[in-house]
């Protein structure tokens, strides 16, 4: 499955109308704990390409509620992990007020998009967070995807292709700046790196329990806030001399010196709701050699050459001794392809042909 990135002529071929979008939730990064920059790259695509978000400067106080105050001056909805809505404060409540704000959408004819970030929730098996799921799939007009693994679940779903929209998850191409390494000859001080929120459904615990109990001897160094603290302390039982662990929000400078200094960049998820991953993202544009599951979207980026994948952790050490080696030429041009400007450019145009 492959999009079709914009050509001059597809885009010479429609007058640009800009269109009024509510994104849901704005969530600058300077609010997000985990200091996850999609919202604020989303929104920067969207009015670089013929969009106008709407709600760019809500404060985020009143939650779903806010929706109300652009309901008539929105041509588009346009949501992200909406249907985690059950696990925020009043989560029952504001469900409920979004489910009849949906169906208010489609009886006013308004277009609905929605990406579909995970096969089910990291933290949560409410009923509420499936029913949310299942209108979803149902009422979206678009349904974006950043990963094509994605397809099947939406064939057992019974939805129709013809309303996805794949593009992989797009990188922010001005951490190219960033990607010079080590100069050649300088040992790099940390074997692999484990980056990101620590949050239980990555596999932290369970790779670092995998990896005391075999005895494993690689300098592994463990960078990111456990908002967890009985989870953090569950994995410093496992510790051992060669296992370092930074408990702290880690600035992206900081991130970018990390990864400069890491031989390997291993994502040890291991849940089954993993489909696509921000820091995914971020460390293939610093292009890092990755080890990740051969789930989601590191199962896609596997099959295309340009990480490596295990699908048990007794193959990571095997996997940094003889490892497939990534083409640098391959993964610039992937990176370049996939811009969150291209990406704006791109969904324009399949929102402008799905108007016609």
């Amino acid at each position: 499955m492959t999009e079709k990135l914009p050509t001059t002529e597809n885009i010479a071929q429609l007058t640009p109308v800009k269109k009024n979008v509510f994104v849901y939730p704005i969530v600058p990064k300077r609010l997000n704990e985990t200091g996850n920059p999609y919202t604020e790259d989303l929104i920067t695509s969207l009015e670089n390409n013929n969009f106008t978000v709407i709600n760019k400067t809500d404060d985020r106080r009143h939650g779903i509620l806010s929706l109300f105050n652009y309901f008539f001056s929105s041509d588009i909805f346009y949501f992200n992990w909406i249907e985690n809505l059950p696990q925020k404060k009043f989560g029952y409540i504001q469900s409920l007020l979004f489910v009849a704000q949906l169906l208010l959408m489609k009886l006013f004819r308004k277009k609905v998009i929605w990406t579909l970030h995970n096969f089910n929730s990291h933290y949560s098996d409410s009923k509420l967070y499936l029913v949310i799921q299942r209108l979803m799939l149902k009422y979206s007009s678009l349904i974006i995807l950043h990963s094509s693994e994605a397809t099947n679940f939406l064939k057992e779903k019974k939805v129709k292709l013809s309303k996805t929209f794949y593009f992989f998850h797009p990188f922010d191409n001005k951490l190219a700046v960033a990607t010079q390494q080590v100069p050649v000859g300088e040992p790099k001080t940390i074997d692999i790196l484990i980056w990101g929120a620590m949050n239980s459904y990555k596999g932290v615990l369970e790779f670092v329990k995998f990896y005391t109990e075999h005895g494993l001897k690689f300098r592994l160094h463990i960078a990111g806030k456990f908002k967890d603290k009985k989870y953090l302390e569950k994995v410093n039982e496992f510790i051992s001399p060669e296992v370092t662990i930074d408990d702290s929000f880690i600035p992206d400078e900081q991130v970018i010196e990390l990864h400069k200094q890491s031989r390997f960049v291993l994502f040890p998820y291991n849940g089954s709701s993993v489909l696509t991953s921000g820091a995914l993202a971020f460390s293939l544009s610093l292009k890092s050699a990755i080890i990740g599951p051969k789930l989601g979207a590191f199962k896609e980026l596997g099959e295309m050459g340009l990480i490596n994948t295990f699908e048990s952790y007794s193959d990571i050490a095997d996997i940094m001794r003889n490892g497939n080696e990534i083409s640098p030429l391959n993964l610039n041009k992937f990176i370049e392809e996939h811009s969150w400007d291209n990406f704006g450019k791109s969904l324009f145009l399949a929102v402008s042909q799905r108007s016609r």
